[in-house]
């Protein structure tokens, strides 16, 4: 039997088996996804495969090469219910794929001369002074570094109460309730914690030095220029999602309709740490102009971008946001959370590529799993990549 032939029939196996929390119109819709011009049979395969074993109801799927867009497409329901369907320009939940765009930014002030990585950020000398909570702070607090901040090593030791038990407060009283609750009880840069809480900081040193909001910053200084428009802080109710926006789910004991768990936390609180949601095209867009080569707008220079990927000697593997296991050849950020799955990720053989799922999938071995989706692509000699780049045309 033809190789064709066969990967043909695999995929409509796949398909016949449903998704089981998404009703019977399911296996026709992806059927018919599967089916669009353009379609690649092999990344198809591979992809619904990975949505079956875990039960996805919707996924978002692109991936560029030399930092043109190669390939780009939505798979199942952005919606359950108003059986919407995902498509390449739908937005999602990124969670802590949120902290690498964060970054971004504050290199950019650096860039420009507006603040130093080994600043201080508390106390009277401090680029938050003493703007959040009560004096005095203790000497722990007032060693806090930018550097120390970005590369998760400040240890806050409250994540756990801070990101879950105070759903009713700002960024601003949160951050507040922190300092004065719980004083840093080990030097900074000692210890490492990939935490919630030093990334809301740093939204707050890109407020104070810019004198816009947080948002207003990113989207001035780093999306605009680039052409990204559709990225954004998420709403926190289900009724108040933005245009686009997919509707995330968690498993339950119906195992299909969204948790309330999902949308019962005020996301918009921890904007600069987890609040972003996006596209999986528009994270690849924003991937390209700030670290491609042939960038047409430079938001950030190689030496900035160096020390953007320099990690410390304490956190060795991880630097403002980013994850690397090999000196950051290849480099990535992934989130598990409540009604999402993601991956957002760079190799040094020119590919990137960015997955985004409304469903955290259980059980298994989720997260090696969606981590081989593109390394199977990439690695399967038989796809013809497009020569064109999907990101000079509109693709809906």
């Amino acid at each position: 039997m033809h190789s064709n032939t066969k990967r043909s029939l695999f995929i409509s196996l796949l398909i016949c088996m449903g998704c089981a929390g998404c009703g019977p119109d399911w296996e026709e819709t992806v059927s018919r996804q599967i089916k669009q011009p353009d379609s690649i049979s092999q990344i198809d395969s591979i992809v619904v495969g990975f949505m079956k074993q875990y039960d996805i109801p919707g996924l978002s799927f692109a991936i560029s090469r030399n930092d043109s867009l190669v390939y780009a497409k939505g798979y199942g329901y952005a919606d359950i219910d108003t059986k919407t369907e995902v498509n390449s320009s739908s937005l999602f939940r990124i969670g802590n794929i949120s902290k690498p765009i964060t970054a971004a930014a504050i290199m950019k002030l650096i860039q420009d001369g507006k603040i130093s990585l080994d600043e201080k950020v508390f106390g009277d000398s401090g680029i938050l002074r003493n703007d959040f909570g009560k004096l005095p702070y203790n000497d722990n607090i007032k060693k806090i570094t930018v550097h120390e901040l970005l590369n998760h090593t400040v240890n806050w030791q409250t994540e756990d109460y801070t990101l879950y038990g105070i759903q009713s407060y700002s960024s601003s009283h949160l951050l507040s309730f922190t300092l004065d609750s719980f004083p840093l009880k080990t030097e900074p840069g000692k210890g490492s914690d990939f935490d919630f809480m030093s990334y809301l900081v740093l939204g707050k040193i890109i407020e104070k030095v810019s004198g816009q909001t947080y948002a207003g910053y990113l989207n001035s200084a780093i999306l605009k220029p680039l052409g990204i428009s559709d990225m954004q802080i998420a709403a926190n109710t289900l009724a108040d999602r933005k245009k686009n926006e997919v509707t995330q789910y968690q498993w339950n004991i119906w195992n299909h309709n969204y948790d309330e768990g999902v949308y019962s936390q005020k996301i918009s609180t921890k904007d600069a740490a987890a609040g972003w949601i996006a596209s999986a095209k528009d994270l690849l867009k924003w991937m390209a102009g700030i670290f491609g080569p042939d960038s047409k707008t430079i938001i950030l220079n190689s030496s900035t971008i160096k020390m953007m990927l320099s990690p410390s000697e304490t956190n060795p593997g991880s630097a403002s946001g980013w994850w690397s296991n090999n000196q950051f050849k290849n480099w990535y950020a992934m989130s598990y959370y409540t009604g999402m799955a993601c991956e957002w990720a760079r190799a040094d053989n020119g590919y990137s590529w960015a997955i985004l799922a409304n469903k955290m999938p259980r059980g298994g071995h989720f997260e090696d799993d969606m981590d081989r989706l593109a390394w199977a692509m990439i690695n399967d000699s038989t796809i013809q990549w497009p020569k064109r780049d999907l990101f000079d045309k509109s693709h809906p």
